[in-house]
């Protein structure tokens, strides 16, 4: 037989060989199937986009009007107050004041110096001079636009509260109803109102 049609045993090629030739190819397999760059690229896409969301929820929540701010304590009290024995439907306003406060973040600098000076008469003193600044911290908000970072908002206080209610009659039910704001909103007594909701015709 020649030496080209000689078949090669197992034996021949050694147990160490074969193995390593069969690491290699699992990690051959290993590498063409799985794409690492797409899937660091979605994991960073997802942050990314995870980030957006959260500046998007920040924004939407810091800047909401005094109308808004109104409609939706509006709303909460009404559903509450309805779930209350014998007030029955109910109907809410509530009013604010102009507008609440919005506190941003703020980057405040100190620098000091002293020095000595020294007069005709040859004595001398210290003379400290010390600044202070502050600068206000921006970001770029959903349109591009550079923006306060606002990192705390007060909402505008409540100015006075109307109750209409089915059972606004009953001096009991008007004084859960009262108690109820007072707890709710920390308003003062005299500016809460409950009144008795009129009949449908």
């Amino acid at each position: 037989m020649s030496e080209k049609g000689k078949k090669i045993a197992w034996k021949d090629i050694g147990i160490n060989k074969l193995l390593i030739m069969l690491a290699a190819g699992v990690l051959l397999i290993i590498l063409s199937v799985v794409d690492f760059s797409d899937d660091l690229g979605a994991k960073k896409s997802e942050t990314e986009q995870n980030n957006t969301l959260q500046k998007q929820q920040m924004s939407e929540d810091v800047f909401v009007t005094e109308s808004d701010y109104e409609k939706l304590l509006e709303k909460r009290l009404k559903s509450v107050l309805e779930l209350v024995k014998n007030v029955g439907k109910a109907e809410v306003m509530i009013t604010v004041k102009a507008s609440g406060e919005r506190i941003a973040l703020v980057e405040k600098g100190y620098t000091g110096s002293t020095s000595m000076e020294t007069d005709s008469q040859g004595g001398s003193r210290d003379t400290k001079e010390e600044t202070s600044s502050e600068v206000v911290i921006y970001e770029k908000s959903n349109d591009g636009s550079m923006v306060p970072y606002v990192v705390k908002e007060k909402m505008p206080e409540i100015e006075g509260v109307v109750v209409i209610a089915e059972g606004g009659g009953n001096l009991l039910t008007a004084n859960n109803i009262i108690e109820a704001v007072m707890a709710l909103f920390d308003v003062p007594i005299h500016k809460i109102k409950v009144l008795e909701m009129k009949l449908s015709s």
